[in-house]
Order: structure tokens, then C-alpha cells, then sequence
């Protein structure tokens, strides 16, 4: 399948699930410019429900970014960031310098009514997980006005330096342990 993604400029999403929610949310919107959320039954999520979050931009104005609501916050994700974020907004739960890089793309996707993608560093110190690849995908009522955004997330995978699968330890060759 070809990374690259229709309409999308950022990079190529890399993770193999976010790149068929793509693929889904962009069948939802049809020939409109964004889908419907409510258009969307609850049940066509099952695959990425669990690393999803659903948000909610609030209080936009020109001046100020919107504040984001977590109205869906996936029980995968709780390991990710230490907690259960239904409920809360972003800024409530993350402080600066962090919460900048994390509503960023949130607030690109508002105001650009488009994906965005990155790969992004956990900024909660309880979390268990580094890195996180990260897809905003915009959604609108009227066709127009971004009033929900589905984030998926999954664990970026890093490249393992471990030794390939035939190299032998040096001390297993000579019959002290090594592999099974």
C-alpha cells in the first residue's frame, strides 16, 4: 500500500492501522470536504477503538486557539499517558512546554479542516510509552465548521538494534547458555 496519502502534506503515515483510518475517514466524507461524525456508526471504529480519542474543540475564537475536550480518551491509551482523559480538557491534564506540541496539530487540523500526522514524545511522566505515531482527523456537522476531531494513535515503531536472530553470542558457542 502506498504510504502517501491523498490531500495530506505532512509525512507519510507509517503505521500500517492509522494509515486504514485514514483510508476510512476518507470513504466517510464522500464528495463532501469533511464526514459527519454522527454519519459514522460507533461499530466501523471497533479496529482503532481502543487507541482512539475523540475531541472537541471549544471556544475558538481569532484571536486564541480552541481549548480541546476529551470526550472519548480509548482504554489503550491509558497506558500511554498514566490515565483516563474522558472528560478533561487538554490543558487541564498537560502543562507547558508539552502542551504546545500536543494541541498543535489538533489545531492545525481545525483550521485547516485537513489530517494531520506526526510522531510525537509522551509528555505525561507516568506514561509507559515514548513515542507515538498520531493521526487528526477532522469531522463536521454542517459539512464545514470542525466540531470533532478522531485522534489515533499507535506505538511508533522504533528500529531494534538488537543482533539479527543468527548471530551467536560469543559465550554460546562455547556451550555457556546464549539462545533457545
Amino acid at each position: 500500500m502506498d504510504e502517501t496519502v491523498d490531500g495530506f502534506d505532512g509525512a507519510p503515515i507509517a503505521h500500517p492501522k492509522l494509515r486504514a483510518l485514514h483510508d476510512f475517514w476518507h470513504r466517510c466524507r464522500g464528495e463532501g470536504a469533511l464526514p459527519r461524525r454522527s454519519a459514522i456508526p460507533a461499530e466501523q471504529f471497533k479496529p482503532w477503538m481502543g487507541h482512539m480519542m475523540i475531541l472537541e474543540p471549544v471556544g475558538e475564537t481569532a484571536a486564541a486557539l480552541p481549548r480541546f475536550r476529551v470526550r472519548l480518551h480509548g482504554t489503550r491509551l491509558y497506558g500511554y499517558d498514566g490515565k483516563d482523559l474522558t472528560g478533561w480538557f487538554i490543558d487541564d491534564v498537560v502543562g507547558e512546554p508539552g502542551l504546545s506540541c500536543i494541541v498543535a496539530p489538533y489545531a492545525a487540523a481545525v483550521n485547516a479542516r485537513a489530517p494531520q500526522y506526526d510522531v510525537i514524545q509522551s509528555p505525561f511522566p507516568g506514561g509507559t510509552v515514548h513515542h507515538l505515531c498520531r493521526l487528526v482527523l477532522p469531522c463536521a456537522e454542517d459539512g464545514h465548521q470542525v466540531d470533532r476531531l478522531l485522534v489515533g494513535m499507535y506505538l511508533h515503531a522504533q528500529p531494534r538494534h538488537d543482533p539479527p536472530p543468527h548471530t551467536v553470542p560469543p559465550d554460546a558457542a562455547a556451550g555457556h547458555g546464549g539462545y533457545a
